[in-house]
């Protein structure tokens, strides 16, 4: 019968790939990544094209193996794997600008910034890869060498990292950095956009951070554009991107595929004071612009030109001044007026799922902080004598200086509304009882949040701006808001005002309505990631209101 023979000591064996580093066809790949990058690129030498493209063959070999290296796999599948990552992050980076300048911004981290020129051209170099994989499966089968073969392996390993991440040091730098970390041959890709960055040093690399208004952010860009500066605040702001300027290089400062009616791009660079730029959309023409641009007149008007020879806010010129803005160190004096500073979101009312229908009040547990726990049952039968140990059913939190206008064993007919705007209010009605001798009134309880005032019998309320205060922002969340009162007119009476945090009774003692407002501004910017209340700008307003009638 056949025989089974052992399988050979290279298909045992597990995978080393540092020995692929030490194979000719990976040293001479690094070779042409190190002399194409540091040499060849700009030195008239070879078309760019070409030079452009070598770095890209030339690191679809070298870059699977090293990394396979670096990560110290031992199975075909992990190689694999390895090579399948390569392939992905590079084409991630040449097919979407939202990915290059992630990389970008974590190579930034990490002290090795990058400025990636999306190209999806750069993507012919894909099927090296497979020919990566099979070159070197078989070098990495191989038996283990002698020590001094295992340092050569070492300073492979070294200089191969050194070649994929490092850029080149001096020169005219008349290149720009594309999707591999490589310089593209000549002048610098153009790019699209409205506002841009300039380096306006003759020497010196250019670091620099931007942060654009988060997605979640909505906000009023009339209002916005009175004062960026002050108004935008690092809670609105998104993620950062981290770019590395050569000197007369300019780079878009944000993401010209989103569409908004206003932009705001916080710009930080190390040694000068943040600067903010603000423009409307269709302020500035979205349009091509020079990668390296060295004469100073032929910048586009949404150019921003920073030079570090100039001290502070002075080191930022802007062809259009009015898009550039200074960021506020200070607080504006009318927010730090107690009357007029940020509610804090603490202060809401607020229940639980509201039960609906008539209900009977067994027992209400009060609490200090106005949030009461109401036990209730269906009314049917006396009430149970311990009530106050069954579980709470609902509860119901308002300021606790307004008294609860019920009390255990009165039946309430309780209801819950969504009103415009997203404005949800709930109304307690008290069901009266002919045999009950402290039922000598009609009595309801109406609690409205969101947008607009709920609707009160007899009550016409509005939301109105407090004239004594300005805009001001709330530190935690960013939102920007102007504090508001509510008018409110009684049976066509007088229209009173009350600011938040105080009450009224209008009315006598045939007719009234309390009312007490908990909570009440304009909101002009907000971030739906933080930020309580009605998902919407406008007015963000709570009432309490008690309105009794004699029988």
């Amino acid at each position: 019968m056949p025989l089974d023979y052992p399988p050979a000591p290279r298909e045992r064996a597990p995978l080393r790939p540092t020995l692929a580093l030490t194979s000719p066809t990976w040293l001479v790949a690094l070779a042409v990544l190190i002399v194409n990058d540091h040499l060849l690129k700009g030195a008239d030498i070879l078309p760019g094209p070409i030079t452009g493209k070598l770095s890209d063959f030339a690191g679809m070999l070298v870059a699977p193996a090293l990394l396979a290296a670096l990560l110290r796999v031992r199975e075909r599948r992990a190689l694999l794997a390895c090579h399948v990552a390569v392939g992905a992050v590079f084409a991630a980076i040449n097919l979407s600008p939202q990915v290059a300048a992630l990389w970008s911004a974590l190579m930034g981290a990490i002290a090795v910034p990058w400025v990636i020129t999306v190209d999806p051209t750069d993507l012919v170099a894909l099927p090296v890869l497979g020919l990566s994989y099979a070159l070197f499966l078989r070098e990495m089968q191989s038996l283990p060498g002698a020590p001094t073969r295992r340092l050569v392996e070492s300073g492979a390993m070294s200089m191969g990292l050194i070649a994929c991440v490092a850029t080149s040091e001096g020169g005219d730098w008349e290149d720009s950095i594309d999707a591999t970390g490589g310089w593209v041959d000549g002048d610098y890709t153009p790019i699209t956009a409205d506002v841009y960055i300039n380096n306006a040093s003759e020497e010196e690399d250019l670091v620099i951070r931007v942060r654009e208004l988060a997605n979640s952010v909505s906000g009023l860009c009339g209002f916005l554009a009175e004062d960026p500066g002050q108004l935008v605040t690092d809670p609105l702001l998104g993620q950062a991107t981290t770019w590395t300027l050569p000197p007369g290089t300019n780079a878009a400062i944000r993401d010209t595929s989103r569409s908004a009616d206003c932009h705001a791009v916080l710009i930080e660079i190390d040694g000068l004071p943040p600067a903010m730029a603000f423009w409307l959309n269709g302020q500035i023409v979205l349009t091509e612009v020079e990668g390296r641009i060295t004469d100073s007149t032929q910048h586009e008007p949404g150019a921003i030109i920073v030079d570090r020879d100039e001290l502070g806010f002075a080191a930022y010129r802007a062809e259009t001044p009015e898009i550039l803005f200074q960021v506020a160190t200070e607080p504006s004096e009318l927010s730090q007026t107690p009357t007029c500073e940020a509610l804090s979101d603490g202060r809401r009312l607020e229940w639980t799922k509201t039960p609906s229908g008539i209900k009977r009040l067994t027992h209400v547990d009060d609490s200090p902080d106005g949030c009461l726990g109401l036990h209730l049952d269906d009314g049917e039968g006396e009430p149970p004598p311990d009530a106050e140990s069954t579980p709470v059913d609902w509860y119901l939190c308002m300021p606790p200086e307004i008294e609860f206008p019920f009390a255990a064993g009165d039946s309430v007919n309780i209801t819950e509304v969504n009103g415009f705007g997203d404005s949800p209010r709930v109304t307690l009605e008290l069901v009266i009882d002919p045999e009950n001798p402290a039922h000598t009134e009609s009595v309801s309880l109406v609690l409205g949040t969101g947008s607009e005032p709920p609707f009160v019998s007899g009550t016409t309320m509005d939301f109105v701006r407090a004239d004594e205060c300005g805009p001001v922002v709330e530190e935690t969340c960013g939102t920007v808001v102007h504090r508001g009162e509510l008018a409110a007119r009684f049976l066509g009476d007088e229209q009173y005002t009350l600011a938040v945090g105080t009450s009224v009774t209008l009315g006598d003692a045939s007719e009234s309505v309390e009312l007490h407002v908990p909570y009440a501004e304009d909101r002009l910017v907000f971030n739906s990631d933080c930020a309580a209340g009605p998902q919407r700008l406008g007015p963000d307003l709570e009432v309490v209101a008690i309105h009794r009638a004699a029988l």
